[in-house]
């Protein structure tokens, strides 16, 4: 996990979201050349994806709004805490 490697390096919170950012962009991009490939990006798909585009939006300011609000001692736990909790999820198996 992304996170897990990230937060021993003692980030700035600025830093810390915007590798994590890059990180996810570059992934999702190259998933994009198999899917193309094995026929699995049809119109309808995309369409959901447009519709969605404004969620996305908002998610983004949402997300730098918090990051102003936040202290980097205060985001790191945060994020240490929400890393441990989807651990936990992750190893019950639910």
């Amino acid at each position: 996990m992304i996170v897990i490697f990230l937060l021993p390096q003692r980030l700035t919170k600025r830093t810390f979201v915007g590798t994590t950012i890059k990180y996810f962009f570059v992934g999702n991009l190259v998933k994009l050349i198999p899917y193309c490939t094995e026929g699995l990006m049809t119109g309808k798909n995309v369409g959901t994806s447009l519709v969605l585009v404004p969620c996305v939006a908002v998610g983004a300011a949402l997300g730098v709004w918090l990051n102003r609000k936040f202290s980097d001692r205060a985001f790191r736990l945060v994020v240490y805490l929400l890393a441990l909790a989807f651990g936990l999820f992750l190893l019950s198996g639910w």
